[in-house]
């Protein structure tokens, strides 16, 4: 075989048309939501991933990216809220968790008529 197809012995390790460490790179989601921007990661000392607002400079373990727009939002929720995060940032992460409820709503009761159907 000539190696070009994909199949048979091939002289480096990747598979298909990427390299190693491109495959690798793709099997991670991208952190694209805009949170990530206000947000740092870090690892604490018992090794759980945790988050630090970079306007309140308070680190939190677990609950993840979605708790961390509640508190930049300044929404009430399970995680507290900082009055200093800047308006445009409170703003736009307000109208990506309205977004999301609106979804999840949407999908509800779309979830809610095909189960009526099947009826």
């Amino acid at each position: 075989m000539d190696g070009s197809s994909g199949t048979g012995s091939n002289a480096n390790s990747s598979v298909g048309p990427f390299t190693s460490e491109e495959s690798a790179s793709q099997s991670h989601r991208q952190k694209v939501d805009i949170a990530w921007a206000h947000v740092s990661k870090g690892v604490n000392a018992q090794g759980r991933k945790t988050m630090t607002c970079i306007y309140y400079h308070k680190t939190f373990a677990g609950g993840g990216i979605f708790q961390m727009k509640q508190h930049l939002a300044g929404a009430r929720g399970s995680i507290v809220s900082y009055g200093k995060v800047p308006p445009e940032v409170r703003h736009a992460i307000s109208v990506t968790l309205k977004d999301i409820f609106e979804k999840k709503k949407k999908e509800e009761n779309l979830g809610q008529k095909i189960h009526l159907v099947d009826l």
